[in-house]
C-alpha cells in the first residue's frame, strides 16, 4: 500500500513538530509533505481547505480538553484516519482514543520514524476498511430507505416488525413508531394468518418465491399483493426481508376480464347480429337466435345441418370455395345469400375467423350482419349520388380561397375567365374591383354578415363587369374552412348562369329537389382517426348532440354517445379499426320519442392499405321501422272486422302451438261458424251482415282471455286456438261462452220473418307435442260440422278423443 503522502501534524510544542516531521521525512519518503497546525482550530480551518491522507494529534492542545480534538476531527472528516501522539501514560487512553474514533496511537516516548510509518500505514488500512464499510452501509439504507416499493424486515422466530422504509409507511398509513410496534401478522389479512405461519414453516432455503396474499391497510382496506422474501441477518438476529408489490389493480383488471368474458357470452346469446360456429364441412355446431330468427327459423332445428342447405342451388358451389379459402387463410370476408324460410334471399354481410383451441378441432366464428334493406337503400342512394355527381362534373366552376382576413389567396383559370381578371389581379381585395359598381356594396355587406355568421357560409349572385363592357353573372357559395378546430380561411365556388337564364327554372328546380332530397336524408356523417377522436362532424351531428363543433373535433366519440348506444359505438369503432365495415341498427331512449337508428361504421385506408380512420354514418330509421311495422300488421288483418286474417293467424297460432309444446301444456283449437248468416244478407242487406260480423267479432274477442287467439278465416267463420285449456269439459264451457256472446248481440239483427243468426262451435283440445297445428285445426272442423248437423246454436268436440 502507498505510504500516506500528505500529513498534518498537529502539536503546540515547536520542537516536538520539527522532531516529528523530520521522522516523517525519511530519505525514502523525500516527496512526503509535514504540514504543521499548533492548535485545534488551525488544524480544521486547514483540513476544510486542503486534502490530507492522515491527521498525527496531540491531546495536550491549548483550545481543547483531553479526547475533544479527535471526537471533533473525526465528527467533520471522518474518512481521515487520526493517529493519536501522547505524552500521558494513564492507563486505557489508548483505548478512549480509539472509542472517540482514532485509528491508532503512539506515545510520544516510543516516537521512531519506523514506528510512526507503521502506525500511518495500519491506520490508513483501518480507516479504508471503515470508510468502505460506512460507504457500504450508507447504500445499502439508501436503497431500503428509497425503495420506491415498500420494503420491511421482521424477526423469523417472533415475526415482529424491526425496519421499514417511506414506501411502506406510506403504503400501509402507520407512522414509523406506529407500524414498528407491529409484527408480521398484523399487516396480513385475518384470514390468511394460518396459511402464512405454515408457508413459514415449510420454507425449505433461504430465498422464497413471490406470493400473492391479502394485506391490510391501517384504515382496514384490503390490498392484494405480491410479496418477494429472502433470509437476512439483522442486528444478529435471523430475519426476513420483504419487498410488497402492490397488484391489486392488475387482480382487478383479471377479474374484469372474467366479467368481461361473461358478458360477451350474452352478448353473443342477445345480439341482433347473427353469430354462429361451425365446422370445416359446414355443419353448423351453434348460432344465436338473432341468426336463426333473420332467416324466419328456430335454432335449435338448425344446428348439425350444413349451412349449404339454407343457400340457393345456385351458390353450392361458393359456398365450397368459401369453406377452402378459409382453411387456406384462416378467415374469409364478403356476402352471402342465405334463403329465408319463406324461400326469399337474404343479403348478409359476413366476416368469419378460424378458431383453433389447444386440443381441439378448429371451427369458425362466424359474424354476419342482415343487409337486404341497406343493399336496396344504398342501390336508390347511389342513383341520387350519380346524379348530384354528373350535375357537378358538368358544372365548369370557378374556385377561390381566402386567409382568415377574407384576402383572396387563389383562385383558378376558370374564375379568371369569369371575373376578366388574371391571377395577380385577383389576389387580396384585387377581385372586388371586378364585381359590378351596382353590386359591390350589397357583396360587401354579404361577406361581412357571413363570415361573422356562426355558420360561416356565404351564398350569393352578382355581376362581374369586363374591361370591353361585358357581364357575366355568377352564382358564388363558400364556406369556412376548420382545420382542428381553428378557423383557416374560406373556400368558394363560382359558377357562370349568363347562358343559362332559359334554364335556370329548371335548374333551380333540380337544387331545390337535390337540396331537399340532402336535408330529407336522416344522416349524420362523422370521421374519427385512428384513435377514435373526432376529425369532422357535419351538422346533423352537431344537432344531434347539441354541441358547438369545438367541442366535439379532437374528443373521442364514445365519450360524446349517451347510454345506451355506447356499446354498440365501441364496437362497431373497434371492428372498423380492424378494417370491418360493421352496420348497427339501436334504439335512443332520450327525449319524447323512442328513436331508432341506423349506424354504419366504414373503415378508411390509407395509401398503404392501413386503416387510418373511420366514417360513422347515421340514419333516423324510426318512420321507416314504424311503417314497416304497420304495413305488416295490416298484411295480418282483416280488414273489416280488425281481428287476424288467415295468414296472420297462421304465422302467430303456430308460434303459440310452439310455445305451449315446449310449456308441456294443453292447447284447444275452435271452429265457429254463423248460423243463417245468409238470411241476414239477404233480408237485410250486405251492409247490415257486414255490420252483424264487426258486431261478432267484438263479440267473440270480448269473451275470451287475453292470451287467447281469434281470427276471421273468411265469410262467417271464425277460428279460436286457447290455451291451458284442460280437458273437453273446459273446452265446451269456452264453447258454450262463445254461442252466448254471439247470440247476444244476433238478437238485434233479427230477419223480417223474426229468425235470428245464431253460431255453432267445434273444437278440440290437443297436446301440441305430439300433434300439429294444422291438424289439430282440422279435427275441430270436423267437430265443427257435427255441431252443425246436430242443429243451430250448439257446440261439439271432435270425437275422436281429447289430447290425442
Amino acid at each position: 500500500m502507498n505510504p500516506a503522502q500528505t500529513i498534518l501534524l498537529v502539536e503546540d510544542t515547536r520542537s516536538d513538530a520539527m522532531l516529528y516531521a523530520a521522522l516523517l521525512k525519511r530519505a525514502q519518503h523525500a516527496s512526503r509533505r509535514v504540514d504543521f497546525a499548533p492548535t485545534l482550530g488551525a488544524a480544521l480551518q486547514m483540513l476544510a481547505t486542503s486534502p490530507y491522507d492522515a491527521v498525527l494529534l496531540d491531546l495536550g492542545l491549548p483550545d481543547c480538553r483531553g479526547l475533544e480534538g479527535v471526537e471533533r476531527i473525526v465528527g467533520r472528516y471522518p474518512g481521515v484516519p487520526v493517529i493519536v501522539l501522547t505524552g500521558n501514560d494513564e492507563a486505557g487512553i489508548g483505548d478512549q482514543a480509539i472509542a472517540a474514533g482514532a485509528q491508532d496511537y503512539l506515545r510520544k516516548a516510543e516516537a521512531r520514524a519506523d514506528t510512526l510509518e507503521r502506525s500511518l500505514r495500519y491506520a490508513s488500512v483501518r480507516q479504508r476498511n471503515e470508510n468502505e464499510e460506512r460507504e457500504s452501509r450508507q447504500e445499502l439504507r439508501a436503497l431500503f430507505d428509497r425503495n420506491p416499493a415498500p420494503v420491511f424486515v421482521y424477526d423469523e422466530h417472533t415475526l415482529a416488525l424491526l425496519a421499514v422504509n417511506e414506501a411502506a409507511l406510506e403504503f400501509y398509513g402507520y407512522s414509523r413508531e406506529a407500524m414498528l410496534a407491529l409484527s408480521a401478522l398484523d399487516v396480513r389479512a385475518p384470514e390468511e394468518h394460518d396459511a402464512f405461519i405454515d408457508e413459514l414453516r415449510a420454507a425449505p432455503g433461504d430465498r422464497r418465491d413471490p406470493r400473492d396474499c391479502r394485506h391490510v391497510t391501517a384504515d382496514g382496506r384490503a390490498l392484494s399483493v405480491q410479496v418477494h422474501t429472502d433470509r437476512i441477518r439483522f442486528q444478529g438476529r435471523d430475519c426476513r426481508i420483504a419487498i410488497v408489490l402492490d397488484v391489486t389493480a392488475q387482480r382487478e383488471a383479471q377479474q374484469r376480464l372474467a366479467e368481461s368474458e361473461q358478458r360477451y357470452r350474452a352478448v353473443f346469446e342477445q345480439s341482433l347480429g347473427c353469430f354462429c360456429t361451425h365446422d370445416l364441412d359446414g355443419v353448423l355446431i351453434a348460432l344465436n337466435p338473432a341468426a336463426a330468427a333473420a332467416l324466419g327459423r328456430d335454432a335449435a332445428e338448425m344446428i348439425g345441418h350444413r349451412l349449404s342447405e339454407y343457400l340457393p342451388s345456385g351458390a353450392q358451389q361458393p359456398f365450397a370455395e368459401y369453406l377452402a379459402r378459409i382453411r387456406a387463410h384462416g378467415e374469409d370476408r364478403g356476402l352471402i345469400t342465405p334463403l329465408h324460410r319463406s324461400g326469399a334471399p337474404r343479403t348478409w354481410i359476413y366476416h368469419n375467423r378460424l378458431f383453433r383451441a389447444a386440443g381441439q378441432p378448429p371451427i369458425v366464428l362466424a359474424y354476419a350482419q342482415d343487409i337486404t334493406e341497406q343493399r336496396r337503400t344504398e342501390q336508390a342512394l347511389r342513383a341520387r349520388t350519380a346524379e348530384m355527381a354528373a350535375i357537378n362534373d358538368a358544372a365548369p366552376l370557378g374556385l377561390f380561397h381566402t386567409d382568415v382576413a377574407g384576402m383572396c389567396t387563389y383562385v383558378n383559370r376558370t374564375f379568371e375567365r369569369l371575373s376578366g381578371l388574371d391571377g395577380a389581379q385577383a389576389l387580396g381585395h384585387g377581385w372586388a374591383a371586378a364585381v359590378h359598381p351596382d353590386d359591390r356594396e350589397r357583396v360587401h355587406a354579404e361577406w361581412v354578415k357571413a363570415a361573422g355568421s356562426e355558420e360561416g357560409r356565404y351564398s350569393g349572385e352578382h355581376r362581374f363587369l369586363h374591361a370591353d363592357g361585358r357581364v357575366v353573372t355568377v352564382q358564388v357559395r363558400a364556406a369556412r374552412v376548420t382545420v382542428d378546430g381553428a378557423h383557416t380561411g374560406f373556400v368558394g365556388t363560382v359558377q357562370d348562369i349568363t347562358r343559362e337564364r332559359e334554364a335556370q327554372a329548371a335548374t333551380r328546380r333540380g337544387q331545390r329537389r337535390l337540396a331537399t332530397l340532402a336535408d330529407a336524408l336522416p344522416l349524420l356523417l362523422m370521421f374519427l382517426d385512428r384513435n377514435g377522436r373526432v376529425e369532422f362532424a357535419n351538422r346533423g351531428w352537431l344537432e344531434e348532440l347539441q354541441r358547438p363543433a369545438t367541442q366535439i373535433v379532437g374528443s373521442p366519440l364514445v365519450e360524446l354517445i349517451r347510454e345506451p348506444a355506447t356499446p354498440y359505438f365501441v364496437e362497431g369503432i373497434y371492428r372498423a379499426l380492424e378494417g370491418e365495415q360493421h352496420e348497427v341498427e339501436l334504439e335512443d331512449p332520450h327525449g319524447a320519442v323512442l328513436r331508432t337508428w341506423h349506424a354504419v361504421f366504414i373503415p378508411q385506408h390509407d395509401h398503404r392499405g392501413r386503416v387510418d380512420g373511420v366514417h360513422v354514418m347515421l340514419r333516423d330509421v324510426t318512420l321507416e321501422r314504424a311503417r314497416q311495422r304497420e304495413l305488416a300488421d295490416r298484411a295480418d288483418r282483416d280488414p273489416l272486422t280488425g281481428l287476424l286474417n288467415r295468414s296472420g293467424f297462421d304465422i302467430r297460432a303456430q308460434r303459440c302451438w310452439q310455445a305451449a309444446a315446449a310449456a308441456q301444456q294443453p292447447v284447444a283449437a275452435f271452429f265457429v261458424d254463423l248460423d243463417d248468416f245468409k238470411a241476414v244478407n239477404d233480408d237485410l242487406g250486405h251492409a247490415v251482415g257486414d255490420a252483424l260480423l264487426v258486431d261478432v267479432a267484438a263479440a267473440l274477442d270480448e269473451a275470451l282471455r287475453d292470451d287467447d287467439l281469434l281470427a276471421r278465416m273468411g265469410g262467417d267463420e271464425f277460428a279460436v286456438v286457447a290455451v291451458q285449456v284442460a280437458d273437453d269439459a273446459a273446452a265446451g264451457r269456452v264453447a258454450a261462452k262463445l254461442i252466448e256472446a254471439v247470440s247476444a248481440v244476433t238478437a238485434r239483427y233479427a230477419t223480417s220473418s223474426g229468425g235470428q243468426a245464431s253460431c255453432s262451435v267445434g273444437y278440440h283440445v290437443a297436446d301440441p307435442a305430439r300433434i300439429q297445428l294444422s291438424a289439430a285445426l282440422k279435427r275441430a272442423d270436423e267437430a265443427l260440422y257435427i255441431a252443425k248437423r246436430a242443429g243451430k246454436r250448439c257446440a261439439s268436440p271432435w270425437p275422436g278423443g281429447a289430447r290425442v
